[in-house]
């Protein structure tokens, strides 16, 4: 029976200090956080100077030879190269997919990887 004690106070010893660890690295990180990605000087200026709405990026949806793009966080990226004919995992181009990327296991790591075409300003 001691050695079941035992084991039950490292296992409530080690939570309490994954909680309090927790709640010392601040606030959990916001949903535009989650997606934030560095640009350089030159992906900021294309982000500047191309500028997607909902209508115009519904035209890159990569069906029929046209790149495939999508709008994340604001930005615009291109898919064209990893999205078969638009579509991948449920998700299609020529949107915005920041709610589909946040549910990504690596939604991240891939923005990190893309290339970035624009900016987006989206409906609402």
């Amino acid at each position: 029976m001691g050695g079941k004690l035992k084991v039950i106070g490292i296992v409530v010893v080690v939570a309490v200090v994954v909680g309090c660890l927790a709640l010392l690295s601040g606030s959990p990180e916001s949903d535009e956080e989650k997606l934030a990605r560095e640009l350089t000087s030159e992906e900021q200026t294309i982000v500047e100077e191309n500028v997607f709405t909902p209508e115009t990026l519904a035209e890159f949806d990569g069906k029929d030879g046209r790149p495939a793009y999508v709008a994340v966080n604001g930005i615009v990226y291109d898919v064209t190269d990893t999205w078969e004919d638009g579509e991948h995992h449920g998700l299609t181009a020529g949107r915005d997919q920041t709610e589909g990327f946040l549910r990504s296991p690596h939604g991240h790591a891939t923005l990190q990887r893309l290339g970035v075409v624009g900016g987006y300003e989206g409906a609402g």
